[in-house]
């Protein structure tokens, strides 16, 4: 039998109860998630049952009519079973399956992803999704067939769903029918004889959204719990995310000896202060002993934690100062070495930063790459995306980029970018103290001013970065302008962006493209960005046309991705195009910008200058 106890408005309260036909005994699922923050830790959502998920943005703890759960914003937060973990874990369902999940919809406008596990590759769908489509819920299977190279069969609820209000789904397959539930009731069944469910090697079990190629769908609401089980569910069963199963502890972090995780660095480094963050393996005291010199300190702490963050105030622009951190624990020192870093200068001093796109993770590239900034001195380094190889992992952060970039990193402040590689995972925000809401943000030292923007998330026209973004251009009174983001506008690749044997020869990310046009109205003189993995400059462009006056545009992904090559012919825009790592060295002052970028050997490879 199905249970469910119907309230005012609709609400489903579920039943912590399972049945199998006249048995009493509880079926336990095969992975089993409760969605709250008390279950985050180290970029994992952990599970009670299975494998953990990785979590993307920063989904909130909440309640909504007594049930606790976490929202999402429906741009970047999802809670996510990657791909090749999915793909590794013995207990994924192959044929008979269940899945549950409880939310609820801000909006029943649109097409929404509750839950996927779905891809398009060239042949057709396969996996399995539940979605809304304004507000109607429904479940898709997508297999290959015995009768059929693909096969897809869809339910779909008549009804719409009550907007901020608790609902279950409950979906199943039997190896013959799936049939598919809302709030403990059938809404349809349909013949599905697709065998074996094929699982693409790109699709991971997402909550939150889901893909189908290049289309993506995301989810803005609120979800408390899910399951899955490796047996079809029948009309006569209970099955509910809560059931069968008492919820297990999750790992404790703090153990073995007290050490540094991640030693200090330096994040958004203004005039007046700066943020300094590291990490131990145990919960610990945060102080930092810092002045402007290792004999004249003032000390300042912090809450206790495992992930340390404190912003030193008050400081002296274009000044440098001597930091050491201390987190000791009981009888176990844990006390840095001495780091340092430099304040912004104010308008009329000159500035120098270094630019880095798509470092990922070849720390033995990235070491390179840092000791050739390092080397030149800069004031901070801008990081365009790509930072890691995975956001979702804990060690891509840990050991591949912030293990390989020192000594840089113990005495340049850091300016992040999002790219796709971090897959918006609540791991960056973790590591980076930025202004809210951190995606996007401004930063201003010297004359000039710099405009970081996720093109990850929309930035079209009428959007809340594309707003935001023109509104601070047109205030600003800066003399050089700078955007930065990780997908180029403009670029002469051979295959991202199309070329004649493939298709049409789009030139660059028509995506982010509009942006161009704020850049033309109010005179921005560069635009940094990296995702391919080479180095470009284009004409100074407006409208996409040469123009002395115009926008330079820079692609500066040479850091630890592997390296791509260049359409075989000229694209008009492009200046200068070069394969292989690199990294490049902004210096300017009131009336003169400068531009050199260099290989990983520390060699010139090309420059200009831009006057006021």
């Amino acid at each position: 039998m199905v249970v469910a106890i119907v309230g005012q408005n609709r609400r489903v309260l579920l039943l912590t109860l399972m049945m199998l036909g006249s048995a009493s005994a509880q079926i336990p699922p095969v992975a089993h998630w409760e969605m709250t923050n008390a279950r985050y830790q180290d970029g994992k959502l952990h599970s009670s049952v299975g494998p953990d998920l990785y979590v993307s943005g920063f989904p909130k703890d909440a309640k909504l009519d007594g049930v606790g759960g976490l929202t999402l914003d429906g741009q970047g937060d999802e809670l996510t079973l990657f791909w090749n973990e999915r793909a590794a874990w013995p207990k994924m369902p192959k044929r008979d399956f269940t899945v549950s999940v409880n939310f609820a919809l801000n909006s029943t406008k649109g097409v929404q992803g509750v839950v996927g596990c779905i891809f398009q590759p060239e042949t057709g769908l396969t996996g399995w999704r539940i979605v809304t489509r304004d507000g109607k819920p429904e479940f898709t299977l997508a297999s290959r067939g015995e009768k059929a190279a693909n096969a897809e069969a869809t339910i779909r609820s008549a009804a719409t769903l009550a907007p901020n209000t608790v609902h279950s789904a409950v979906a199943s397959y039997d190896g013959r029918q799936i049939r598919f539930y809302i709030d403990g009731k059938e809404v349809g069944q349909q013949p599905a004889e697709f065998g074996e469910i094929v699982y693409n090697g790109r699709a991971g079990v997402c909550f939150g959204g889901w893909w189908e190629g290049p289309r993506s769908y995301r989810f803005e609401g609120f979800v408390s719990q899910a399951s899955l089980f490796d047996r079809a569910a029948t009309p006569d069963e209970v099955v509910t995310s809560a059931a069968a199963l008492v919820p297990k502890p999750m790992p404790n972090a703090d153990s073995g000896p007290q050490r540094f995780t991640v030693a200090p660095y330096f994040v958004y480094p203004t005039a007046e202060s700066v943020t300094v963050m590291w990490e131990t393996t145990r919960s610990s005291p945060s102080k930092v002993s810092f002045g402007p010199s290792t004999q004249r300190t003032m000390e300042v702490t912090g809450n206790a934690g495992r992930l340390h963050e404190v912003e030193l105030k008050n400081l002296a622009p274009a000044t440098t100062y001597f930091v050491r951190v201390d987190s000791s624990l009981g009888g176990e020192k844990a006390v840095s070495e001495w780091s340092s870093f430099r304040t912004a200068s104010l308008p009329g001093a000159p500035v120098k930063f270094a630019v880095v796109g798509d470092t990922q993770d070849q720390p033995t590239i990235n070491r390179q790459i840092g000791d050739g900034m390092f080397a030149a001195r800069p004031d901070f380094a801008l990081i365009v995306g790509d930072l890691v190889g995975t956001g979702w992992l804990k060690s891509d952060w840990t050991d591949a980029f912030f293990g390989s970039m020192r000594p840089m990193l113990s005495h340049v402040p850091l300016l992040p970018v999002l790219g796709n590689h971090e897959r918006n995972a609540r791991l960056y925000y973790d590591h980076f103290a930025l202004p809210e809401p951190e995606y996007y943000y401004t930063y201003q030292t010297g004359d000039v001013q710099i405009w970081v923007v996720d093109t990850e998330h929309d930035v079209s026209p009428g959007s809340v970065q594309y707003k935001w973004l023109e509104k601070e251009l047109a205030a600003s009174k800066a003399i050089w302008k700078i955007v930065a983001h990780h997908y180029p506008p403009y670029s002469s690749d051979l295959d991202d962006y199309g070329n004649a044997a493939r298709g049409p020869i789009l030139g660059g990310d028509l995506s982010v493209r509009p942006l161009t046009k704020l850049y033309d109205k109010y005179g921005v003189d560069l635009c940094f960005s990296g995702h391919i993995h080479s180095y470009e400059r284009t004409q100074p462009l407006r409208d996409g046309k040469y123009d002395p006056s115009g926008t330079v545009y820079l692609v500066v992904g040479g850091g630890g991705g592997g390296p791509e090559q260049f359409a075989p012919t000229h694209h008009t825009f492009s200046h200068t195009v070069r394969t292989g790592h690199h990294y490049g060295m902004v210096w300017a002052d009131r009336t003169r910008l400068e531009f050199r970028a260099y290989d990983i050997d520390r060699r010139l490879f090309d420059s200009f200058e831009l006057r006021k």
